[in-house]
């Protein structure tokens, strides 16, 4: 592998990291913004499925990768999510899943496409029903 792409793999495993909320949930008090240097949208307290989030936040870095011409792998579905995120199947924020695709939308460089770190929301408790049957 070379350096390129093992920096863009390195960089895609902290892509999308969880924050702990006071009560041990990944709820980041509605912060759009957070003093880590990563996005937080706010949640909109409607769950979808791990299934559904992964695929549309892989599909939106994927897809600007392409539109930039970025050279850079991206890790398929499920681990897309997973490497952040657990317990497996759990769900997610639908409100920050759309805000983190928009904030892929929104990027015009490869390097900051790579280094771009939206949090998700996470519901946990949740696990299995993440995932189908």
């Amino acid at each position: 592998m070379n350096r390129t792409a093992l920096t863009s793999v390195i960089a895609l495993l902290l892509l999308i990291t969880a924050c702990g909320g006071d009560d041990g949930s990944t709820l980041n008090g509605g912060s759009s913004s957070g003093d880590d240097g990563k996005y937080h949208p706010v949640p909109s307290g409607e769950h979808t499925s791990e299934t559904a989030a992964c695929a549309a936040l892989q599909d939106a870095f994927r897809d600007k990768a392409m539109l930039l011409g970025c050279t850079n792998t991206v890790r398929t579905c499920p681990g897309f999510v997973r490497v952040d995120y657990s317990p497996d199947c759990v769900e997610y924020d639908q409100g920050t899943v759309e805000s983190c695709v928009d904030y892929f939308q929104g990027i015009y460089d490869c390097a900051e496409l790579v280094a771009s770190d939206c949090v998700l929301v996470t519901y946990p408790g949740t696990e299995p029903a993440g995932c189908p049957q």
